[in-house]
């Protein structure tokens, strides 16, 4: 019980940083630094910070028509993960001028490379969709902390909380039993063309943070279903579930990866791999490239926030002093 909570905690402090995609890569890396929006170059890995008008407070990804959706300002949040203030969401020419500011109090987006949407959510984790140029509360019960687009667009698989969940919520349960409902997350499966739901996961603990294979067939996520977290996938009708990776408990950590302790996780068509962040037990934050099978946890490199571009060749990330770090996957 005690390694649920640290995970859970681990979990709530990275749902407000995470951003998910599958398969989709943009050109050039972005990275928002100080309050500018830095661009990679594809081939040179030059760096270049774009001329704004606004303080970039997170960068959320790329459109299929080539706009860059980011947060501009702050997020204000409290003790408790009480969020105040989100970010004011807007899309942005690789030159730097905002071309439309879309919703104000954004925690996170999601822009889909194959369709010019935006899955959003606001700071009460409810989810909207920016699309046919008018943002719309979608359709859903629950709360939600992750969405990963389908390759071509088409829908996606979000991770939905019970409907009275918040990050307050949970860190003030009335007891156990209200803190273990509120933990509990399962994966949904959501189609835009005819708002039709389809739920892929039923446990009673966490399944969350869904990468989705460059085809579309299969979601890999991460569970703590047998109380270590651990990574699992499942085909997108519901059906195959199965688990991926097999923790040792009472292992070292170096002896026992992949371990699922990731905030972004990436399923690179490019090289059909997986890249994610996680964080060693002295909270050292690390790049690491495995198969979707579960094998290797290639340690790429020192950092957080992975990006990857350049067709799926090349891996960018942020490591000490928000130095950008460039490596080649191939």
């Amino acid at each position: 019980m005690r390694g649920f909570f640290r995970l859970l905690f681990m979990v709530l402090a990275a749902a407000a940083g995470m951003f998910l995609i599958a398969g989709v890569h943009a050109q050039n890396a972005y990275f928002a630094i100080e309050g500018k929006l830095v661009e990679v170059g594809e081939k040179t890995k030059e760096t270049k910070a774009l001329k704004l008008a606004a303080d970039v407070g997170e960068y959320f990804g790329r459109m299929a028509d080539g706009g860059l959706v980011v947060g501009l300002g702050a997020m204000t949040i409290e003790k408790g993960y009480d969020i105040k203030k989100g970010y004011t969401l807007a899309i942005v020419s690789p030159q730097g001028g905002i071309e439309r500011e879309i919703a104000s109090d954004v925690i996170r987006a999601y822009p889909s490379a194959a369709a010019d949407a935006i899955a959003f959510l606001d700071i009460q984790h409810d989810p909207w969709i920016f699309q046919n140029g008018k943002a719309e509360r979608l359709p859903i019960s629950h709360k939600v902390i992750q969405f990963a687009w389908l390759p071509d667009g088409s829908g996606f698989v979000y991770t939905g909380k019970p409907s009275d969940w918040s990050p307050v919520k949970i860190n003030n349960p009335e007891n156990t039993e209200e803190f273990m409902r509120l933990a509990n997350s399962d994966l949904f499966l959501y189609k835009l063309a005819d708002g039709a739901t389809t739920q892929l996961t039923d446990h009673p603990r966490e399944d969350w943070n869904p990468a989705i294979s460059p085809d579309g067939k299969t979601v890999l996520f991460q569970s703590s279903r047998i109380s270590y977290s651990c990574f699992w996938k499942v085909n997108i009708d519901g059906t195959g579930l199965a688990q991926v990776t097999f923790p040792k408990p009472g292992f070292k950590y170096e002896e026992n990866v992949p371990i699922a302790y990731t905030d972004q996780l990436f399923w690179n068509g490019a090289t059909n791999s997986i890249i994610y962040g996680t964080s060693t037990p002295e909270s050292v934050k690390e790049i690491r490239q495995m198969s979707p099978d579960g094998a290797g946890a290639l340690l790429l490199g020192t950092g957080a926030k992975p990006q990857i571009y350049n067709k799926g060749e090349s891996v960018a990330f942020l490591a000490d002093k928000n130095e950008i770090k460039t490596l080649s996957l191939k």
